[in-house]
């Protein structure tokens, strides 16, 4: 049974993207729950629990001593509105949503912070927009693209890009990932102290 702050009307949701078969685990597509489970480690958050009603793993603690829910969607990504929706009942808990999710624009190793935003053709994202019927809340967008000898290079045509997003990540680019999700909980830091 969860309890504590989940149902606090100050508490801060965030929320992971991915797809939750095992198949896509450890994806690039998957970016946004492999951050979101490194934060949950770094601060010591409570273990998943499933919540049936809103379809979702949510995990419980504090960040800057304000109330935190993480939340995993147990949705595909091109479905993640209807579990988010679930979490924020109104237009005024929009600031208090911060979305992490997989970047082709941006190499491995980096991250961008933006606040009501396109959803630059990410399914997730546009998932959530149409379910909220808003972009007025926090997203860390987290980059996935590849270096090959110092340079980037991003995959060309649909059957390329699928394929790269749902590919999985080399040992370094692990390493990397783990290294920016320190990062990426400075920036949560900083949005909730700010609030």
């Amino acid at each position: 049974m969860l309890h504590s702050f989940y149902m606090s009307p100050t508490s801060f949701v965030i929320v992971g993207l991915g797809n939750p078969d095992k198949e896509y685990e450890k994806t690039r597509h998957n970016t946004g729950l492999i951050v979101l489970e490194h934060i949950k480690e770094l601060c010591n958050f409570s273990s998943w629990k499933f919540d049936s009603k809103k379809n979702a793993l949510v995990s419980e603690g504090e960040i800057g001593n304000r109330p935190v829910l993480l939340v995993r969607p147990s949705v595909f990504m091109n479905e993640s509105g209807k579990t988010v929706r679930a979490f924020i009942k109104k237009m005024s808990e929009l600031s208090r949503l911060i979305v992490i999710h997989d970047e082709l624009d941006l190499p491995i190793g980096s991250y961008k912070v933006s606040f009501d935003r396109g959803a630059a053709g990410h399914k997730g994202v546009l998932s959530i927009f149409r379910s909220l019927k808003s972009g007025a809340f926090f997203r860390i967008r987290v980059g996935i693209l590849a270096r090959f000898r110092g340079a980037v290079k991003k995959p060309k045509g649909t059957k390329s890009v699928t394929s790269f997003v749902l590919g999985r990540f080399t040992k370094r680019e692990k390493e990397t990932l783990e290294n920016v999700s320190g990062f990426v909980k400075k920036e949560i830091e900083k949005i909730i102290s700010d609030a």
